[in-house]
């Protein structure tokens, strides 16, 4: 059967909700600086995943935990 227009398609993890934001690739990425304490030079940046605003998944802890019983960590990362 044929996948209507916009549709995302089920991934089969049973998991609704995570495997709708990992199919839509619905993760915010944030840059965090790091930085060196005594000179206050920007050294890097550490990435953060965040689930979509209004979302449970929106904590990179619930997002992740829900990847995870999903089976979809690789494909969230």
């Amino acid at each position: 059967m044929p996948i209507a227009a916009g549709a995302v398609p089920s991934l089969g993890t049973g998991d609704a909700e995570v495997e709708e934001i990992v199919a839509r690739r619905a993760v915010t990425p944030l840059f965090q600086p790091l930085v060196h304490l005594s000179s206050g030079e920007t050294v890097g940046f550490e990435c953060l995943a965040r689930g979509p605003e209004g979302s449970s998944l929106r904590a990179p802890g619930a997002l992740f935990a829900a990847a995870a019983r999903a089976g979809l960590l690789g494909e969230l990362d």
